[in-house]
């Protein structure tokens, strides 16, 4: 890799940083961004052979605790900003549609989309384009290989507001946990900088509150700044979660149910 090599980001030149093994066979040079910070692999010539087993990677434990954490993020924002109680919500690169469902079993309208999983739990709420009230997309944009035309799916829909969770990169090196060179999956680590450049490319007001990225069509006032942070201390989301599972009853899933038997022309017995 060059020292010229243009970042995927925002193209600006980039200086190498330190080589690592992914798959734990390819030596991979990872280098920075000059210009926006971000830090890059190489271009990812093997992401065939590391998704080879699907979407999930084999050292990927943490996907049911992440869309439990996920569904209290999502239900924080939208009534911080006051979305309507059936907004519609769309889960891009949500995989197996976990969170999807989750997300209508406590009242949003929610859809998946994801290009390289098969949504087997929300079947029949896959994303029918347009544009949602919301967009999240938890543990995703550190995946895309190209990562400019990756956030156009994302930002570029219009959405009132998006929240991107991934981890941010603020100069680590090689031992950083969050590379998992071993699953090769990892390609692409966004400075703040970075962020804020996607948001001024978007049109967006960009709040950062720790590993979770806001972008927003208007800025939040101070107090919602404020209990946005307050709401994502780990403390707090507990507490969320345990109302949220006090809501979610059976009813909206009914509802579901009752709709997709219309659809089909049949009725409850």
């Amino acid at each position: 890799m060059s020292d010229s090599e243009p970042c995927r980001l925002c193209g600006g030149a980039t200086r190498p940083h330190f080589t690592a093994r992914v798959l734990n066979k390819y030596p991979c040079r990872y280098s920075v961004c000059r210009t926006c910070g971000s830090m890059q692999t190489e271009p990812p010539y093997w992401l065939d052979e590391a998704y080879r087993g699907g979407n999930l990677s084999d050292l990927d434990t943490g996907v049911f605790w992440r869309c439990t954490h996920s569904l209290g993020i999502v239900w924080l924002v939208a009534r911080l900003l006051r979305l309507p109680p059936r907004a519609r919500v769309l889960d891009f690169g949500g995989g197996s549609g976990l969170l999807c469902r989750m997300l209508r079993d406590v009242g949003f309208d929610a859809v998946v989309s994801d290009r390289y999983a098969r949504n087997e739990i929300a079947r029949g709420f896959d994303d029918p384009g347009g544009t949602p009230d919301m967009i999240c997309s938890f543990e995703v944009a550190e995946h895309f290989a190209e990562p400019c035309a990756g956030m156009e799916g994302i930002l570029g829909r219009g959405a009132a507001v998006c929240i991107v969770g991934t981890e941010t990169y603020r100069g680590q090196g090689a031992d950083w946990w969050y590379l998992v060179p071993a699953s090769g999956q990892h390609v692409f680590f966004y400075s703040h900088a970075g962020m804020q450049w996607l948001a001024d490319r978007y049109g967006y007001r960009y709040e950062r509150v720790t590993n979770l990225h806001v972008f927003l069509k208007r800025p939040l006032r101070r107090w919602q700044s404020s209990l946005l942070w307050r709401g994502v201390a780990p403390g707090v989301q507990r507490w969320i979660r345990a109302y949220i599972a006090l809501r979610m009853g059976r009813r909206f899933a009914e509802d579901d149910h009752r709709a997709a038997l219309a659809a089909t022309g049949q009725t409850d017995t």
